[in-house]
């Protein structure tokens, strides 16, 4: 049975198997064979006989006598004689051949043996072969993954290839054996002409037109793959049909035109005109077959009832709504084209009793039967809404960006655009309702919900949905935000207007990525500079972007396109974010997503690469998909070579990548080969990766592949950018009011020049001048903030820097900050009572990490405000 309703699985199973397994395998066939054909094609063979007995004339023994036994004795035996021809060719050529070719001659021969109407043989023979080719030789795959356009073109092109390879086989290759088989028996003295031809010139006929226009047909398609890119669905589509078609069709003509070649015909016209009109019936019938067999149509109404009975079952049981639906055809018939019936409800059924188990049964659906995912994406979307529809307050919506993430997955917002664009619209509300509570300033929390509000309503006249209660139910949940927001954004006013006038907006945004022109954004000029002077060489490295959390890393990365100039197109890729590690399906059709839409704002046209396809490659095996991934990208080489730009890949946070790996995701070692094929191979494309660690802290494994790799420093802003994003962090900002020289010098010794403490420390300082009313900030008031920034960002922050300090660096940091502000190595060896060697190696491990500084021997914390935090531990 699996060859019908799982024939991916049948081919990929028995494939590829030895010689002996193949006959052992087609040995247990026959029966199985034997008793699917037999007793179908006895009943249609009285079926026809009843219909006109004179089909069968041969059987009459008297005109009112008729032979039962011999009747019935050769269609047993013609049938056993197939099945057996069929295990022997399966055992030769591959399982699947086998089974083809053993159910449709078991089939035709059990039915047409001894009978008188060529043109009825021919229907016959057409439409068996049609049907069983259809349902079992077929790219089932390719339905799956690319549906109805790519299989319905593949089906028509190989049509076309096939009945003109087929016609032309079964003509001249059909004739030409049964001229030489009368030849070869005229030489030997054992055959003559014979105005018949006989049953030698039918098989020879057949099996001349059979394996030559299988085999043209298969090495037209060879080639055809092997020129293209971007169709290769499409054209294993038109080959596999092709074959069907130039086998049938020539094994069809080869039958007529071997006997006309036995018979010694030499007018090969003549044999085309004769036979041609029970030919062009077969053919037409095998077509007529052939496609509602390719769809599976066939089996429909098998499928179509098993879901029916698990769904009257759930009704009655729902708490085995899973159990009904794991026995379902869902799960034994690999590819239903057609809708199931009662699949949405039965799915709908599942949520009401386990919503996690039944998103793992749309993800399921999602992955192996893409043709049913209209029922699991309607479902997933109405999960996703249930979830939205009970947030009634802007701290419920804060959290339903996770919870969209991990229910409107990759594979539906894909498939779908306005779907996607609708959920990214929900999603960046709920960021902005996030945002919302993370901002002190009333200017900042204001945006947020003006932001907010934006994302709603750009969403909230659209029907994208092809089911209308989604369209109300997704109205029904945007209404509702808004009313939040607007309701939120109402006593915001009240509130800024009861607190009267006078109170300083607060700029200062501590933890969160600048995005590109944030004016907040201030230095690393030298940075810059020193990228942009590696990036101008000939081979330009691969950059390791390397400095302590929150010192700035993500957000220079978001900068890169106004520090670098437009010859340059950098694309930033969090590593953090949901599902992009997940595997490396997900991770290169992310690249691929990212680099195609900026290509596109440029003017540059690349072709999309499907996460479908990688998905599918990746069941076969990773080298697959980045294969598919590297022939992809070389397009993309080949514009940026003609348009003269370098495209930069920018990693964040490349540290994930081994931690995918430990969760079994990824599989680092082919992914760093690849990295490294694309340094080598790709002229306009470049490599960066950003993370806390250097690329020789990570090991040997991560240094041994990136070689030339050239590390850039994220360190402290110098002394005048420092003052400027204290007295200048947006423009007409009275920072230098605010802050007065001595608070400023102040705040700038406390931090060392750390971006996240100058921000963090003077965000608290506006917060607390604005508590009290006050306009200026003095010495005491700086001392008071750091009190509120231990406070707020202790956990998050200090406790993680030092969470992943080692104990004898945490030894030697407790030993400077135990001195009076700086101490000697000789001093802090004696406190931690470590070898000096020990200390030496922990001490610039600690410069390296900008925890510490050493002037002129003598070593001090590089930021005093976390050697305060220190001290309080």
């Amino acid at each position: 049975m699996h060859s019908f309703f799982q024939p991916a699985r049948f081919q990929k199973d028995f494939a590829q198997i030895p010689l002996a397994r193949r006959m052992r395998m087609m040995l247990r066939l026959f029966l199985p064979i034997f008793l699917c054909t037999y007793p179908l094609a006895l009943l249609i063979r009285c079926g026809l006989f009843f219909l006109s007995p004179l089909l069968y004339h041969h059987y009459f023994i008297s005109p009112v006598q008729f032979d039962v036994v011999v009747f019935f004795f050769d269609a047993t035996w013609a049938s056993i004689l197939s099945c057996t021809a069929g295990s022997l060719f399966g055992s030769l050529f591959g399982v699947e051949y086998g089974v083809v070719f053993g159910l449709t001659d078991s089939m035709v021969n059990g039915i047409i043996i001894h009978m008188s109407n060529s043109l009825l043989i021919m229907l016959i023979c057409g439409i068996a072969a049609g049907l069983f080719l259809g349902l079992t030789f077929n790219s089932t795959g390719v339905i799956k993954r690319g549906g109805l356009k790519t299989t319905s073109l593949g089906i028509l092109y190989g049509i076309l290839a096939g009945s003109v390879i087929g016609l032309i086989t079964g003509i001249f290759c059909g004739f030409a054996a049964g001229s030489a088989l009368l030849f070869l028996g005229e030489h030997f003295r054992h055959v003559q002409p014979h105005n018949s031809g006989g049953v030698q010139g039918n098989v020879v006929g057949i099996l001349a037109g059979v394996i030559m226009g299988c085999f043209v047909m298969k090495i037209v398609g060879t080639i055809a793959k092997g020129n293209t890119n971007t169709q290769r669905d499409l054209v294993d589509v038109i080959t596999r049909v092709g074959i069907a078609v130039a086998g049938a069709l020539g094994a069809t003509i080869g039958l007529l035109t071997g006997n006309f070649g036995l018979q010694g015909t030499r007018n090969v016209l003549n044999v085309i005109i004769v036979g041609g009109f029970p030919a062009f019936v077969a053919w037409v019938a095998f077509l007529v077959c052939y496609v509602p067999g390719y769809f599976r149509i066939p089996l429909y109404p098998f499928s179509a009832i098993a879901m029916l009975r698990a769904y009257t079952g759930s009704l009655k049981k729902p708490g085995y709504v899973f159990h009904y639906l794991h026995r379902s055809s869902l799960y034994w018939d690999e590819c239903v084209f057609l809708p199931l019936p009662y699949l949405k409800r039965i799915l709908l059924l599942a949520a009401e009793e386990d919503e996690d188990e039944a998103l793992n049964e749309i993800s399921f659906i999602l992955q192996e039967r893409s043709q049913q995912s209209g029922a699991a994406q309607a479902v997933a979307l109405n999960i996703a809404l249930n979830d939205l529809s009970w947030r009634e307050t802007l701290r419920d919506i804060c959290g339903a960006q996770q919870q969209l993430a991990s229910i409107v997955t990759q594979e539906i917002r894909q498939a779908h655009s306005p779907i996607a664009s609708v959920i990214q619209h929900l999603e960046g509300a709920s960021q902005d309702a996030t945002n919302y509570y993370t901002q002190l300033s009333w200017q900042g929390r204001s945006q947020a919900l003006t932001n907010l509000l934006a994302n709603l309503q750009s969403i909230s006249s659209r029907a994208v949905f092809n089911d209308v209660l989604l369209n109300l139910h997704l109205e029904k949940v945007v209404r509702r935000w808004l009313d939040v927001a607007r309701h939120e954004m109402e006593v915001l006013a009240q509130k800024r207007f009861s607190e009267g006038v006078g109170r300083i907006e607060n700029p200062y945004v501590p933890g969160l990525v600048l995005e590109q022109r944030d004016p907040l954004f201030v230095g690393r000029g030298e940075l810059a500079r020193q990228l942009g002077l590696a990036l101008h060489s000939d081979n330009p490295p691969t950059f390791f972007l390397t400095g302590e959390r929150r010192m700035g890393k993500s957000s220079i990365l978001k900068q890169l396109p106004t520090l670098l100039g437009s010859h340059y197109m950098p694309i930033f890729y969090d590593l953090q974010s949901t599902g992009i590690t997940s595997s490396i399906a997900a991770l290169l059709a992310t690249i691929a997503e990212e680099v195609q839409e900026t290509l596109l704002k440029r003017g540059m046209l690349v072709r999309k690469l499907e996460y479908e396809h990688l998905r599918d490659d990746l069941r076969e095996n990773e080298a697959v998909a980045y294969h598919r991934f590297s022939r992809w990208l070389k397009e993309v080489d080949r514009v940026l070579v003609q348009e003269d730009h370098v495209l930069l890949l920018a990693f964040d946070e490349f540290e994930k990548l081994a931690e995918a790996e430990q969760k079994s995701y990824l599989d680092l070692d082919l992914l760093f080969s690849w990295f490294r094929s694309v340094i080598q191979e790709q002229s306009h494309l470049v490599l960066l990766f950003s993370g806390v660690k250097s690329v020789n802290e990570m090991g040997t494994r991560w240094s041994g592949y990136f070689v030339n790799a050239e590390l850039l420093k994220v360190s402290f802003l110098e002394p005048e950018e420092v003052r400027r994003l204290i007295r200048q962090p947006v423009p007409n900002f009275p920072g230098e009011h605010i802050f007065g020289e001595e608070v400023t010098e102040e705040i700038l010794r406390l931090t060392g020049g750390h971006p996240f403490l100058i921000q963090a420390l003077c965000s608290a300082l506006i917060t607390r001048l604005n508590g009290r009313s006050s306009q200026q900030a003095h010495l005491d008031d700086v001392a008071a903030a750091i009190d509120e920034i231990f406070e707020k960002w202790g956990d998050s922050y200090f406790e993680d820097l030092w969470e992943r300090t080692e104990p004898e660096q945490q030894l030697c940091l407790r030993a400077v900050c135990a001195s009076s502000g700086s101490c000697s190595a000789a001093a802090i060896q004696q406190y931690c009572k470590l070898d000096e060697a020990t200390v030496t190696s922990h001490l610039a491990k600690l410069i390296r990490r900008d925890l510490l500084c050493c002037e002129e021997g003598e070593y001090r914390v590089a930021a005093p405000i976390f050697g305060q935090w220190v001290g309080l531990q």
